[in-house]
């Protein structure tokens, strides 16, 4: 399936600018009059300065409050994955599929740092990156690998665009788990990664900071 063919209503999304703007599909389709054959309708986060709430010359492709919705090419899109998917890529040696795009995402990001007043660079939470108790040997599958997660003590899954869990299962096995941190991702509900409190049993701090649910807080389980 193309990158198109994924992107799916109410699917959180991250856009591909400096300031890596989170939000929601709310529409993917053609825009009466525009240029390009498909446009994603994404209601935002945040209230943007051209934003509207989904209407265009007077057609309403989708509603969302005034302020919060604009249309971008779906080249622009970078979804949102699970927590399973993120911890293949930052603790299993997986490749991000959207590598290529992170890394032209992540030199403009600097870019703008740098052009701060005071030229100091903007540290924002997914360029730090946690200490880890997991060491990788070989050239292992991917299955074998996530087994392996059974040896995580502390879980830096920062910036990692993380929406949803993934395989229960797996997450349940992380016994050894003491910190799991999940700042700067595509969360909107605890439930998201945390469905009826299964995940991280064993953890004693879950902290969820810069997603839209209860920031700047730790939940202790």
């Amino acid at each position: 399936m193309d990158e198109v063919g994924r992107m799916k209503k109410d699917h959180r999304i991250q856009l591909d600018n400096p300031y890596g703007d989170k939000g929601t599909i709310r529409y993917v389709g053609a825009i009466e009059g525009a240029k390009n054959p498909v446009y994603v309708g994404v209601e935002w986060d945040k209230s943007r300065p051209k934003g509207h709430d989904g209407t265009v010359k007077g057609r309403t492709y989708f509603s969302c409050p005034k302020g919060y919705g604009s249309y971008v090419h779906p080249k622009r899109v970078l979804l949102g994955k699970s927590m399973v998917e993120a911890m293949a890529i930052r603790y299993g040696g997986v490749q991000d599929p959207d590598e290529e795009r992170i890394e032209a995402f992540e030199a403009r990001k600097l870019a703008v740092g740098n052009s701060n007043e005071g030229g100091e660079a903007s540290t924002s939470a997914d360029q730090v990156r946690h200490p880890v108790d997991f060491k990788l040997v070989g050239e292992e599958k991917i299955r074998n690998r996530l087994k392996q997660y059974s040896l995580l003590e502390h879980a830096g899954l920062e910036g990692m665009r993380i929406s949803c869990s993934g395989d229960l299962n797996l997450l349940s096995s992380l016994k050894r788990l003491k910190s799991l941190s999940l700042e700067n991702n595509l969360l909107k509900h605890w439930h998201q990664v945390l469905p009826h409190h299964k995940i991280c049993l064993h953890a004693h701090i879950c902290v969820v900071l810069s997603n839209g649910v209860h920031a700047g807080t730790a939940m202790v389980v």
